[in-house]
């Protein structure tokens, strides 16, 4: 079915479902009754949901990008179908939407792909079903102005391509993932949260798809020109899904928006906290943060500048996020985060120049603590 955004029904749906699925792990090659690792993996007045936390984690626990031509990704893992009810389709996304178009059949898109399945192949071995469960829609958090489907995406393994696996089905987000407490705005206990910051509202179980970006996960960086043959998968409250949803992508940017690839990766660089440009996050999912730049503004008053950012990592380093760690993952990770910066960077970024916490120049980006 194809459901209203946010509505009530949903959410009991989306509940029930995340309290089913199980964490996942990806571990070397998996056999067809393995767990399939899970798949990741502006506005002039900045709400909370746009610029207020940061998260470093670009994939759940393994992939987050599949190639629409069934070429294997860096993990093995390769598109071999999509099909619905027995019909096979080609699969499709672009402009933020799934599709499948077969010559006999009409287009499957939007609700209509609900129950159809993505079918995967490990090392052209082991097969997956990822099953399109829901299909939902969400606004921008940046402008211009629209709506982009989300997907509850979950999967199992299957001995044989083209058998829908009866039960077994997990969510391919993980569906545990709880921001912190603070950040939830639902009932106590209520593991998918609506409308809490982290995840910009998109519930805990749901996915952003997207083409024309490609992102490189161990140096955090992304491509300049669009590649429209492989998609993401963004999982909500990760950088990915932030990044797209503040149209910081080539895909979200929208009409009149030019692909500018600098301004991209220094929003990457500073959501991950790679403050040395080497691809290592000083920070953990769900710290608080402030950051303006482009058409993005400061949603609170900022207490503490930390970084100028461009498209190399932070060009100036005050106060580091960390400093003032606001979570329990947080204080545990960053004991002492000066410590960890002279461990992993071969030289720290000099303290800013100028203390103006509104003041970009020279740089891209500005964060500051709050």
């Amino acid at each position: 079915m194809q459901h209203e955004p946010r509505d009530r029904h949903y959410l009991d749906l989306m509940t029930t479902l995340s309290r089913l699925a199980l964490p996942l792990l990806l571990v070397g090659a998996c056999t067809a009754t393995d767990d399939l690792s899970a798949t990741e993996q502006e506005a002039k007045i900045c709400p909370e949901l746009n610029c207020g936390f940061n998260s470093p984690v670009m994939a759940f626990n393994g992939f987050f990008e599949l190639a629409k031509n069934g070429t294997q990704n860096d993990q093995g893992f390769a598109i071999i179908g999509f099909s619905k009810n027995n019909v096979s389709y080609t699969l499709d996304v672009s402009n933020g939407e799934l599709s499948g178009t077969n010559p006999s059949m009409p287009r499957l898109d939007h609700g209509g792909l609900v129950g159809s399945v993505i079918w995967v192949s490990l090392h052209g071995a082991d097969i997956f079903a990822i099953r399109v469960t829901s299909v939902g829609k969400m606004p921008f958090s940046a402008p211009p102005a629209g709506d982009t489907e989300t997907y509850v995406l979950d999967y199992a393994g299957t001995p044989t391509y083209g058998e829908v696996p009866r039960r077994g089905w997990r969510n391919v987000c993980g569906g545990r993932w709880n921001p912190p407490d603070e950040l939830q705005s639902g009932p106590a206990g209520d593991l998918v949260g609506m409308g809490n910051a982290e995840t910009y509202g998109q519930y805990a179980i749901e996915s952003v798809l997207f083409d024309q970006d490609r992102f490189n996960m161990e140096e955090k960086t992304l491509n300049e020109k669009p590649d429209s043959g492989w998609f993401n998968i963004g999982c909500a409250g990760h950088t990915l899904s932030k990044l797209y949803l503040t149209r910081n992508t080539i895909a979200s940017q929208g009409a009149g928006y030019l692909p500018l690839w600098a301004e991209r990766q220094a929003t990457l660089k500073l959501l991950t906290a790679d403050y040395c440009g080497q691809g290592y996050s000083f920070t953990v999912a769900g710290q608080r943060l402030d950051w303006r730049g482009g058409s993005a503004e400061y949603f609170s008053p900022p207490i503490a500048l930390e970084a100028r950012w461009d498209e190399h990592g932070a060009i100036c380093l005050d106060t580091p996020r960390m400093t003032k760690a606001t979570t329990p993952e947080g204080m545990a990770e960053f004991r002492n985060i000066e410590e960890s910066i002279a461990l992993h960077c071969k030289k720290r970024p000099e303290p800013c120049a100028d203390s103006d916490m509104f003041q970009l120049n020279p740089g891209l980006r500005v964060s500051a603590l709050r």
